[in-house]
């Protein structure tokens, strides 16, 4: 019932093209994708990348809590 919603609001969903649509208008091509155009080295370096400064803030916190607990 959801999908028969979404594809009416997004005609993409259903593998047509909208009718108001300009017959000459131009469409996009599909983006490239990610893993198609980095090696794995490259995406593992992204990878560390957007997580380092996650795992930095949480061994903070671990510190912080473990100080914490040792004063009393």
């Amino acid at each position: 019932m959801e999908w028969n919603g979404a594809r009416l609001k997004f005609p993409l969903l259903s593998g047509s093209t909208p009718e108001s649509a300009a017959p000459g208008a131009s469409v996009l091509p599909p983006a490239p994708s990610l893993f198609a155009t980095h090696s794995f080295g490259e995406l593992c370096r992204l990878g560390f990348a957007l997580t380092w400064p996650v795992a930095f803030v949480g061994v903070l916190v671990l510190a912080a809590l473990v100080a914490l607990l040792l004063r009393r």
